[in-house]
């Protein structure tokens, strides 16, 4: 079972790390996460009273089995996956959501799909034809 680390008596920073290809390595890689790595976040915490978390693309399942398949020694003290959803670690492994920020991202998002269902998405990608000019840059040396 994977352990959640005590909270300092007060954050005084936050960490996020970006976890595949960044945090996480490739399969191919003997060691998935460098070792020392979990080593410098404890000592952080501990130090700088700084939180860590996870920021990602995937589902939360995803991140879950990255968990394991990186043999994380203890959780972060946030996840924020599909890019916009928050959730902390709570007992025996659950994760809980931030649920006012969670409901607030799923209304926008529902939102926003909407809106481009009516819209072309095509047109709302590139300027239109009046801003297309040519453009110069200048520097100290002259034109570039």
């Amino acid at each position: 079972m994977v352990n959640i680390l005590a909270e300092p008596p007060t954050w005084k920073a936050v960490m996020g790390f970006d976890f595949d290809d960044t945090l996480m390595l490739g399969t191919d890689q003997k060691d998935r996460i460098d070792p020392q790595f979990f080593e410098c976040v404890r000592w952080t915490r501990a130090n700088y009273g700084a939180a860590w978390g996870i920021c990602t693309g995937r589902s939360l399942p995803q991140l879950v089995e990255g968990f394991n398949d990186g043999k994380f020694p203890f959780l972060p003290d946030f996840v924020v996956v599909r890019e916009r959803e928050i959730y902390f670690p709570g007992q025996f492994g659950r994760w809980l959501p931030h649920e006012k920020w969670n409901k607030s991202c799923d209304k926008e998002h529902k939102k926003l799909f909407k809106k481009c269902k009516r819209t072309p998405l095509v047109p709302c990608l590139r300027p239109p034809p009046w801003r297309w000019r040519r453009v110069s840059f200048l520097s100290r040396a002259g034109t570039c």
